[in-house]
């Protein structure tokens, strides 16, 4: 076996295989350092567990003063709001945790993310880094789904079990009656299908799910407005339908229309292809014909037309209609017949012709 030149790397490399690794595998090795008997990151730690440990210690430090706290901004802005996302997501604001961490599984880079939160690039960094580490795995699916979307999945319904045991709003009807409401089925915001969703359909999708809106699709007027509701409001009805379908419980009550809505959906499918291969059919149809039929201009028609009564009459004073041309073409003899002495006519005839009906329409207005 060769020898490691460089067991440091070598070992912090290993350590990123690890397939229990969590998210936050970076902040949990900085708390194991505090926890440590000696306070001291290891040479086989990386650059950001030991940048961070040192500016996480001084955080730590500067608990309840005001005044430190305001120095350590000015010193480390990025991995100060970094902290602030970290803790206000501990004191439950899991709305901000949930947009944040949607949009590192979607793939957007800090910089995006942060013009849409309104915070420095390098704090989303240090975020993504120490807390939410998922960008450089993302496309490990199993590990993705394991680690981030079934424990976001878990959490979310535990959280509301919580809810409904400690809710103390119910009406009164509910309360009267012995049953507790009946839990919403999506939560804005608080839905792990977010995070499902962010990770399979990319940005677009989850600025749909987030708001249902789109802001480049204004209405610029009054006439604007009904059409602008329809359209949005088709667009929350499939992203809610899309949410409603990954959180749906499977039982003797839905089964039964989860199979029939399939159904009409298979229907609609094969009413679909059907519709398209019987138009592909007939363009071919008709693709078939237009190749079929001999197209003639300029000397190639003049060559094939040689000796035909149709060229005489193109090469004399009157043009026959599309209608006239198909009846000589097909050997109309009564056609023939009643055009034939058209031939005779010459242009001179024809203007002079003309010239008479002019002086005729003048005296007729005098």
């Amino acid at each position: 076996m060769p020898k490691i030149r460089h067991p440091r790397s070598r070992l912090q490399q290993l350590r990123l295989y690890d397939p229990f690794l969590t998210p936050q595998w970076r902040f949990d090795r900085i708390r194991t350092i505090l926890s440590s008997d000696s306070r001291q990151a290891s040479r086989f730690d990386d650059t950001d567990v030991k940048q961070f440990y040192r500016f996480y210690t001084k955080w730590r430090e500067t608990t309840g003063n005001s005044t430190a706290r305001e120095s350590l901004l000015l010193q480390y802005p990025q991995e100060y709001y970094a902290v602030k996302m970290y803790e206000a997501i501990q004191d439950g604001n899991t709305d901000f945790q949930v947009i944040i961490e949607s949009r590192l599984l979607a793939g957007q880079s800090p910089q995006d993310i942060a013009a849409a939160v309104n915070t420095f690039p390098g704090a989303i960094a240090w975020y993504a880094s120490i807390f939410f580490d998922v960008q450089p795995r993302l496309q490990q699916t199993d590990w993705i789904i394991a680690q981030v979307i079934m424990p976001s999945i878990r959490q979310a319904q535990l959280a509301r079990e919580a809810d409904d045991d400690d809710d103390d709003d119910v009406d009164d009807i509910f309360m009267r009656k012995g049953r507790k409401p009946v839990p919403n089925i999506i939560e804005q915001h608080y839905d792990p299908t977010l995070k499902f969703f962010a990770y399979f359909g990319g940005q677009y999708i989850l600025d749909m799910l987030l708001s249902g809106f789109r802001r480049d699709l204004v209405p610029n007027g009054f006439d604007d407005l009904i059409p602008w509701m329809q359209k949005n409001f088709a667009g929350m009805m499939t992203v809610k339908s899309m949410q409603s379908l990954m959180r749906m419980p499977i039982n003797k009550y839905s089964v039964k229309e989860l199979l029939s809505v399939y159904s009409n959906l298979l229907e609609f499918q094969r009413s679909t292809e059907d519709s398209e291969e019987s138009r592909s059919a007939m363009q071919q149809h008709l693709h078939a014909m237009m190749a079929e039929i001999p197209w003639m201009v300029s000397k190639r028609q003049e060559d094939v037309l040689e000796g035909t009564l149709l060229k005489q009459f193109d090469d004399s004073a009157v043009e026959l209609s599309a209608d006239e041309r198909l009846l000589v073409a097909a050997g109309n003899k009564k056609k023939k017949q009643e055009l034939l002495p058209l031939l005779e006519t010459t242009y001179e005839s024809i203007l002079t012709e003309r010239e008479n009906f002019g002086k005729k329409a003048k005296s007729d207005d005098k």
